[in-house]
């Protein structure tokens, strides 16, 4: 099996360059995280003083390869659909699933690996740099020097967590697309994305009944909690509820992944409506477009739907519930964004990055169709950016729809511990407003640049 991954990899790596973007952003990330847990790890603990800053390195790294896991469904799914008759040449010759994952796994696993080492080299001066301007905004009490250099025990964490990470991805998220289409391999590019499957079915039903569960947890208050808000211990009292919070966050990922392909053509159909559909091809050609491809729409919307909901919600526990204001606070809020955030939020912006470039093969292919319908390169252009807005603004509204129920959940939180904290609606929309502005800025860009070299090839060709 291991000969096999090999020499399918030395065949299909280019087609695997194009996702690597992904994999060495997320190792540049990782390497620093590994760097400074270890680099302070080993410093005496005593000459840091009261502020260690271990924990700054920890959660980025723990956030960090959750967003990743997630995000690589949709990398995953596109790269089966591109390399789609490759596997069906498997299936032939008797591959089962299983071998088949085995095979997508390991050349995900392969790729992760090689990103690692490259992504680890290119951390070390990130790191270094990052961390001077953290302390520059602080202050050395709370961020104190150390000697974040090279260190080979970084290093392999480094490549082996985005190895087993990016790997047991491949395999779990592969396995499941095989599975779904195990009846009908021959046409598994049409049928990559099954809405309905029974798999998909049983996650929805679980992680939507855990889900209601960990809200019904946020919105109780237990007897404990009534004790510590009697004696006048809010900030102690709210801090109870982290526990449900990031429960709701978990299953909350879950369920709004599967649910996607499922709600997502329905939401598009139901929106454009308000377009002039009818009176514009270019409009009425992007919509369809973007029904016709669930595959992209699915891979696209969400992963980054997921991450938004883990960036709202990690939002509000590490800047709504602790701290007690003034420059604590301030401090705890640079770091939380910096430090917590900052790793998916990253992660986020290249998997739309990653996406978009794996799919330009095919969206060249549409634009060749395009070309002999009669479409100029303006209009062309016109119809991508349409296409974008769509695939946006679709985004907007469905983050916006699963960050309401969390927003209200919050603010009952604080009502119910009596806490003194104010909780802006303008919450609901921070994240997905900022993610909306990238995904269409990354879309466009990527659309526009492929547009002008296909005109490019055209002009030469007819020249």
């Amino acid at each position: 099996m291991i000969r096999m991954i090999w020499l399918q990899f030395k065949y299909s790596w280019k087609a695997w360059l194009g996702s690597s973007v992904l994999f060495l952003i997320s190792s540049i990330l990782m390497g620093m995280s590994y760097t400074g847990l270890i680099s302070f790890a080993m410093v005496n603990q005593a000459a840091l003083g009261p502020h260690n800053p271990t924990p700054v390195f920890i959660f980025p790294a723990i956030f960090g390869l959750i967003t990743l896991f997630m995000v690589l469904s949709g990398v995953v799914r596109l790269m089966v659909q591109i390399l789609s008759r490759e596997y069906q040449q498997w299936e032939i010759l008797g591959a089962n699933p299983r071998q088949l994952s085995l095979i997508i796994g390991g050349q995900v696993a392969l790729t992760g690996a090689t990103s690692g080492v490259i992504g680890y080299f290119i951390s070390i001066p990130a790191v270094n740099y990052f961390y001077s301007w953290a302390q520059s905004l602080v202050g050395k009490s709370w961020l104190p020097d150390g000697n974040l250099t090279f260190s080979w025990l970084a290093l392999m964490a480094t490549v082996l967590s985005i190895t087993v990470i990016c790997g047991g991805a491949g395999f779990m998220h592969s396995h499941k697309l095989f599975v779904n289409t195990r009846n009908e391999m021959i046409n598994f590019k049409k049928s990559s994305v099954r809405p309905y499957s029974i798999i998909r079915l049983i996650v929805l039903v679980v992680s939507g009944g855990f889900l209601l569960q960990s809200y019904h947890s946020a919105l109780t208050v237990t007897p404990l909690v009534r004790n510590t808000i009697r004696n006048g211990y809010h900030l102690e009292a709210i801090s109870e509820y982290v526990g449900p919070m990031m429960e709701i966050l978990f299953w909350g990922i879950v369920f709004f992944t599967a649910v996607t392909p499922i709600v997502l053509p329905w939401l598009i159909k139901g929106w454009t409506v308000t377009l002039p559909r009818r009176r514009d091809a270019n409009i009425n050609m992007a919509y369809r477009n973007t029904l016709f491809d669930r595959s992209y729409a699915s891979s696209l919307v969400g992963p980054v739907l997921g991450g938004e909901f883990l960036l709202t919600g990690v939002t509000y526990i590490t800047m709504t519930f602790p701290g007690s204001g003034g420059k604590e606070q301030f401090i705890n809020a640079i770091l939380s964004f910096a430090f917590y955030l900052g790793a998916p939020l990253i992660i986020i912006l290249a998997n739309v990055l990653t996406i978009t470039i794996i799919v330009s093969k095919q969206h060249a292919a549409d634009l060749n169709l395009m070309s002999l319908l009669g479409f100029t390169a303006v209009g062309a252009f016109i119809e991508k950016v349409w296409e974008s807005i769509i695939y946006s603004f679709t985004f907007l509204i469905f983050s916006l729809l699963v960050n309401l129920p969390l927003f209200l959940t919050v603010r009952q939180i604080v009502m119910n511990t009596h806490n003194i904290r104010t909780l802006s609606m303008s919450s609901i929309w921070y994240w997905p407003m900022w993610l909306f502005v990238a995904m269409l800025l990354f879309i466009v860009i990527v659309d526009g640049w492929q547009v002008w070299r296909f005109s490019k090839k055209n002009v030469l060709a007819i020249g």
